[in-house]
């Protein structure tokens, strides 16, 4: 594979230290000082690549989670030619920062150099991905409150019974916006959440149509493909896979992209 593009944005470690020093949303489990940041910096710059790996990945072993820190741990693997640990994290990094377009443009390139396989999302994906679970929870416990009161005002409240039609009318989209919303959020959790999604970061991983060695492959997956993970089953999970096939793969060569109990708690 090409070596990781230098003209692409490497690391700001001013970033990197004001924004871990005040984020960290994981229990802490080893103690870390500014000593620590700097020393995975000055790594990094020296080119030990996977040496500055290693002590990003301790900061996030610690308790700390950032876009930043995501990132600079994913480009140290991506020059240390670890492909798919490099595009998991970038994946990482998105979701910690949404809006930070450096890992976007290293998705890029790397998925030109590896022809990885994605999820191809449409814009409605796209849509309920964003959405706060908590937010479309309050808005179908709104949307069904809002009928059950309509409809009880249009039949318990005498002056109101002239409007009981428009109330009624009004009582039914609501209700209807309820079901809509309920089934999006199922919808979200089951299909487009993040938690749902691994990546391959085995160098030479296949699926296979059962959950066996010998078994027959299905289609070989490139470091850094996108799967839907369907059921794991102890050493080998079933897998959707990008052009609507399904297929076994060895647990050991996919990582979930979120949450990250397998990396905070330790491998």
């Amino acid at each position: 594979m090409m070596p990781f593009p230098q003209g692409l944005p490497r690391f700001r470690s001013f970033l990197v230290v004001a924004v871990l020093l005040v984020t960290a949303p994981f229990p802490a489990v080893a103690q870390v000082t500014p000593n620590d940041f700097d020393r995975a910096n000055q790594l990094f710059a020296r080119e030990k690549y996977s040496e500055a790996a290693g002590a990003y990945r301790h900061l996030v072993e610690s308790g700390f989670a950032s876009g930043p820190l995501f990132f600079n741990l994913a480009t140290s693997l991506a020059r240390a030619d670890r492909t798919g640990e490099a595009i998991l994290w970038f994946r990482r990094t998105l979701v910690l920062a949404p809006s930070m377009p450096e890992p976007r443009q290293s998705l890029a390139f790397l998925r030109a150099q590896t022809g990885m396989l994605e999820f191809a999302e449409s814009n409605w994906a796209a849509f309920l991905r964003e959405r706060d679970p908590a937010t479309l929870r309050w808005a179908v416990s709104v949307s069904a409150w809002l009928s059950v009161l309509l409809l009880t005002a249009g039949i318990s409240v005498k002056s109101l019974r002239s409007l009981r039609p428009p109330l009624f009318s009004a009582a039914g989209t609501c209700l209807v916006l309820a079901v809509a919303l309920g089934m999006a959020a199922h919808h979200r959790h089951t299909r487009f959440s993040v938690v749902n999604f691994a990546t391959v970061i085995g160098e030479q991983a296949v699926a296979r149509t059962a959950p066996a060695p010998g078994a027959e492959p299905v289609i070989e997956l490139p470091p850094g493909s996108e799967v839907r993970i369907l059921r794991a089953a102890g050493p080998s999970t079933y897998v959707h896979i990008p052009g609507d096939l399904r297929g076994w793969v060895r647990s050991a060569e996919i990582e979930p992209v979120w949450p990250l109990e397998k990396t905070i708690m330790g491998r």
